[in-house]
């Protein structure tokens, strides 16, 4: 057992077990051998002996130094929900079985390297602050390709990239900046194609002279056609067939600020406001939008924040 002293309260890290007193079902008589104390002042106190509580607060984490597009996963012991702040955003938790918590928030990928303040309160109001140090990392750059077909089609370098920002960017925001407070899901996450053979690596900054997009998503490899599945359950907020550059595209809402989003999609099983399970086939790999051939482009919102997608999944996936 590791404690940790914080504001003069003991705190148990890394250890979800507490202690209850176990007291007899029942007591029969008891005969007690003279002589019999009578006076409180007569009888001498046991040294060093305590009384421990039955339950005990704790709290720990995945990683106390994520880098850029890490996904933190809180654990918590906790008699009610917790609620805790980090980067002046709040972070949602999930009971996975009696008082233990689960809470997830995001790194960004652009977010700035340095220590930041988790704040949590317990269910009983009791307080810590904990704090992470984000590190930067450094994102490979590679060229901005375009083949004879996306030229033929009018694509450009500079179109794709101020397209990208000033059109599907700007409404894929909007459409992640709602938080609703409970989870749709109950379990744990699933790819969203089979094999995870990684096509396109997440966080790559693609350039072309001085114009230059991120990848913010993971590249699956995947055939036209192939069925793409729902991550985890979850509300369909967007489901668009004319994005320029992402392609038919499906975004779900799963609860708690997280998001998944499924680009390039040949064909769309959903429509917007319908509950998905996980495993529900939402939509098809396709080549639409600014894509060189079949794959499909996978990315998570957490908070806003844009992580690594896989690492997302096994992350929250180990805290079950």
């Amino acid at each position: 057992m590791l404690f940790v002293f914080l504001a003069g309260v003991a705190i148990l890290l890394y250890d979800f077990s507490y202690e209850e007193s176990i007291f007899p079902a029942s007591v029969g008589e008891i005969k007690i051998a003279s002589p019999v104390v009578e006076r409180v002042d007569e009888v001498e106190p046991i040294v060093g002996t305590e009384i421990e509580p039955a339950f005990r607060n704790a709290i720990s984490f995945n990683t106390l130094i994520p880098a850029q597009a890490k996904t933190v996963v809180v654990r918590v012991k906790s008699l009610g929900k917790p609620s805790a702040i980090f980067q002046g955003k709040k972070v949602g938790f999930f009971e996975i079985s009696e008082n233990s918590w689960i809470g997830v928030f995001g790194i960004d990928v652009k977010a700035s390297a340095g220590s930041s303040d988790f704040s949590l309160v317990f269910g009983d109001g009791e307080t810590i602050v904990e704090k992470l140090v984000i590190s930067a990392k450094n994102w490979p750059v590679t060229e901005l390709v375009l083949n004879e077909e996306l030229e033929s089609q009018g694509y450009t370098p500079e179109g794709v990239a101020t397209g990208i920002q000033v059109n599907e960017n700007r409404i894929i925001r909007e459409v992640v900046a709602g938080y609703i407070l409970e989870p749709y899901f109950d379990g744990v996450f699933i790819d969203p194609v089979p094999g995870r053979i990684v096509v396109g690596t997440f966080g790559n900054i693609r350039k072309s002279g001085s114009s230059g997009i991120q990848h913010l998503g993971t590249d699956l490899d995947a055939k036209k056609g192939d069925e793409v599945f729902a991550i985890n359950n979850g509300k369909v907020v967007l489901a668009r067939e004319d994005f320029p550059n992402y392609g038919k595209t499906v975004v779900i809402d799963h609860g708690l600020g997280i998001y998944s989003l499924y680009l390039h999609l040949s064909e769309i099983k959903v429509s917007v406001g319908q509950l998905v399970e996980r495993g529900k086939v939402i939509g098809l790999v396709g080549n639409t939008g600014y894509s060189l051939e079949p794959h499909l482009h996978f990315s998570m919102k957490v908070n806003g924040a844009s992580v690594e997608p896989l690492g997302f999944i096994d992350a929250v996936n180990e805290g079950f």
